[in-house]
């Protein structure tokens, strides 16, 4: 998937309150695969990138105009997706997990001082199960 860059301004008429956003092309991907064991068990696994179309963090000082964006955070991910189901007749199951991996710089306040913000690494690790359940008449 090809993300277009682009910007968009926010309440560009009232000066007080404009915003500008920014964001890169990015190009994300994703794979998959499913295989049906026996006729019934459908086994499930994918992966898949995230890439963030937000300008890269960077501190900035007091008084800087930093880099004329509202972004606050900076983060590429990565995941998978796992699962196996159960098909009959007239049901379908499925108990699976996802997975996601994130790196990159997120701004927070030095000294609880909002004016003055400093980048700082940031990592994440999501995992989500989850179960679906169909009744096929």
């Amino acid at each position: 998937m090809l993300l277009a860059a682009r910007v968009t301004v926010d309440d560009a008429d009232r000066p007080t309150y404009t915003r500008r956003f920014v964001r890169k092309r990015v190009l994300n991907a994703s794979v998959g695969a499913e295989y049906v064991a026996l006729g019934m068990w459908p086994l499930r696994a994918g992966f898949f990138t995230d890439f963030d179309a937000s300008p890269d963090v960077f501190d900035q000082p007091p008084g800087s105009p930093g880099n004329g964006s509202s972004n606050s955070e900076h983060a590429d991910r990565f995941g998978g997706s796992f699962s196996v189901g159960l098909r009959t007749e007239h049901t379908s199951t499925d108990l699976g997990l996802n997975l996601a991996f994130a790196h990159g710089k997120s701004l927070e306040a030095r000294n609880l001082d909002f004016n003055d913000l400093v980048a700082r690494d940031l990592s994440e690790f999501d995992l989500y199960v989850f179960i679906a359940s169909a009744y096929r008449f």
